[in-house]
């Protein structure tokens, strides 16, 4: 039965669409789901980098899968696709013929291991119960150790797998809540790995399983670990509330040196193949090269935008390569300790939002929102870019089009909280409308263009005018954020759904209140009108 305002209103799931980038690359192509017709760029960058023992190839975990590079040219070589979450640790056996990569994804807590050359899937390997933290291979290449997320007390904070066969062969137990690096002494004989909880790192007898050491002194959990090539000294990554590498003596569990200097989360440490020189890689966007035996520092490199990831040096000690969360790679000369060049395209939503996607009314044009706050938009049936947006300082978490294309409608995210109109056609920011207080969540442009709504997490709806930018109405009856807006349409009527649980119906040209539809028991997330 129809309503007084003389339509029905329904409630859609919010679906999330993978639709195209237009590079020239063939990695768009690769490791599809099936349907899709290519990627947007390269995933976000998930965890570490591992180069292969002939310095040839890198490997780097996302989201996307595992990508290949050649460590030369950085040119792509594969993308390894089969884990159902993002891959949070990749690892090379010493021979360089096995990859092994683990699941950072509760319902994926699996490790795969693939032919380094072919990529060619072998075996997975099954048994921990929360996703996989850290993986190494032992320096023979018989052996992978993966460290867990510990779901109970049941669980294996370690394990121990026969490469060859994928049978489980060791479990080490002692740890809390979560292995957050696992590292094999080059010489065989030692296990460490790092407590995510208790703030230690623990040795062990790799033949035994007996417990040898525990390492104390780091102020917050430690995010990575790496032995000396003679397996003497433990480097180990401080976290948030330490920033500090600490160097131990393997062998005796005694602290050696506090290397001090970051300014914030040390997040990779990598030696030199000569022993000599320790790399350590942090969240304040730095990598720092200090002398292994003195702690003496010796050089800061500077040029990511946003914090350090990983790092990794190649076998002859030539290249050093870092990996951010600013979605770039970037290589380095180890002799003259200078940048080399840069591998783009791992934009990612971290730390701030996820990203928003739209179509234009007649499918012509396509926008999404990536990292910090940039937009691209591009032409849907090519996939030629068209334009790039930039202006919003938090991530953009929703857009809309208005219908005649020629205007864009973006909403900021968290700390950004404003409403942003841009011409499509130059590029050329028409206005920046402010008054949210908070993130933005849902906007539309009404059927005539003439007016863009806004809902946002402060718990109004606000109407604006789109040629003028000025306000015309703000809403204010909701009890909790706006997750969505949408005007009917013959434009009289606009609905917003709710966190509350409601949807509330507004009159569009006035403002005034029409009334509350209930019903649901959790979240509004979407609504929409149909005729």
């Amino acid at each position: 039965m129809r309503s007084k305002w003389g339509f029905k209103l329904y409630l859609l799931l919010a679906v999330a669409l993978f639709v195209p980038r237009s590079f020239a690359q063939d990695y768009t192509r690769w490791g599809l789901p099936k349907g899709a017709k290519t990627r947007i760029g390269k995933g976000e960058i998930t965890s570490n980098i591992s180069y292969s023992p002939d310095g040839t190839r890198i490997a780097i975990a996302s989201n996307a899968g595992i990508w290949i590079y050649d460590a030369a040219t950085g040119a792509e070589l594969n993308l390894l696709t089969g884990h159902t979450a993002r891959v949070g640790s990749v690892a090379f056996s010493p021979d360089g013929a096995t990859l092994a990569s683990g699941s950072r994804g509760r319902d994926d807590p699996t490790i795969r291991l693939w032919d380094a050359q072919t990529g060619e899937h072998r075996r997975t390997l099954k048994g921990h119960a929360l996703y996989i933290t850290a993986l190494a291979f032992s320096a023979d290449g018989s052996t992978l150790a993966s460290g867990n997320r510990i779901g109970s007390e049941r669980d294996d904070s370690i394990s121990l797998w026969d490469v060859r066969t994928g049978e489980h062969l060791r479990s080490f137990h002692g740890h809390k809540i979560s292995v957050n690096a696992v590292a094999f002494s080059p010489d065989g004989s030692m296990l460490a790995s790092a407590d995510g909880r208790d703030e230690t790192i623990r040795l062990w007898d790799v033949r035994t399983g007996e417990h040898l050491h525990t390492l104390e002194g780091h102020k917050d959990e430690s995010n990575w670990l790496a032995f000396s090539p003679d397996s003497s000294t433990l480097a180990s990554a401080g976290g948030w509330y330490d920033n500090a590498v600490r160097l131990w003596d393997a062998r005796t569990g005694e602290h050696l040196h506090t290397l001090e200097g970051h300014v914030s989360e040390v997040t990779s440490v990598a030696f030199s193949p000569d022993g000599q020189v320790l790399c350590s890689g942090s969240r304040d966007e730095t990598i720092r090269l200090w002398d292994r035996h003195t702690g003496e520092h010796l050089k800061t490199l500077t040029g990511h935008t946003d914090g350090v990831t990983s790092i990794a040096i190649s076998p002859d000690g030539l290249t050093l390569v870092s990996a951010s969360w600013d979605g770039t790679i970037r290589f380095w000369n180890m002799r003259n300790r200078e940048h080399k060049h840069t591998v783009e395209g791992y934009r990612g939503e971290y730390p701030y939002t996820e990203g928003a996607i739209a179509f234009s009314l007649d499918g012509h044009l396509f926008a999404h929102s990536g990292v910090y706050g940039t937009i691209r938009v591009w032409d849907a049936r090519t996939w030629e870019h068209k334009q790039t947006l930039e202006g919003h300082t938090h991530g953009v978490s929703c857009l809309a089009f208005s219908p005649d294309e020629y205007t864009l409608s973006s909403g900021g995210g968290e700390y950004d909280g404003t409403v942003r109109l841009w011409d499509i056609r130059s590029g050329e920011r028409l206005h920046k409308l402010e008054a949210h207080a908070g993130e933005v969540y849902s906007v539309a442009f009404s059927p005539d263009g003439r007016t863009v709504a806004s809902g946002g997490w402060d718990n109004t709806v606000r109407l604006w005018d789109s040629g003028t930018g000025k306000g015309i109405h703000t809403l204010g009856r909701h009890v909790n954020a706006i997750s969505s807006v949408v005007f009917s349409p013959d434009g009289f009527t606009l609905a917003s759904g709710s966190r509350d649980d409601t949807i509330r119906l507004w009159d569009a040209r006035t403002g005034k209140y029409l009334g509350m539809l209930e019903g649901h028991t959790d979240d509004v997330i979407s609504v929409v009108f149909l005729s």
